[in-house]
C-alpha cells in the first residue's frame, strides 16, 4: 500500500519523453490499493513494462497468492543501461 512518495522507483524501460503526471494503482477492489499519486513518466502504451524498486507487498514473495483470484505475480531483474 501506498506509504511515501519516495518508497519504490518507477520507469517504463525503453521510454524517455512524452511525460505525463499519474497514480499507479494496483489492481484490487480497493481504494486503498496505490503505490504512487502524482508521479511523472514517460506515456505508456499497452504491453509496456513499469519496474519497480522495492514493490513490498506487491513482490512475489510478500504477496498473498492467489488473493481475490488475482494472477501470478510476475518478477524480473534488470540492471542498469537495460
Amino acid at each position: 500500500m501506498y506509504t511515501c512518495g519516495a518508497q519504490s522507483e518507477f520507469r517504463i524501460p525503453g521510454r524517455n519523453g512524452n511525460f505525463e503526471t499519474v497514480d499507479i494503482v494496483g489492481n484490487l477492489c480497493t481504494a486503498l490499493d496505490v503505490m504512487a499519486r502524482d508521479i511523472t513518466l514517460p506515456h505508456a502504451d499497452i504491453g509496456d513494462i513499469l519496474a519497480v524498486s522495492n514493490a513490498g507487498s506487491y513482490g512475489y514473495t510478500l504477496t498473498p497468492l492467489l488473493f481475490s483470484r488475482q494472477e501470478q505475480q510476475k518478477e524480473f531483474l534488470w540492471t542498469e543501461g537495460e
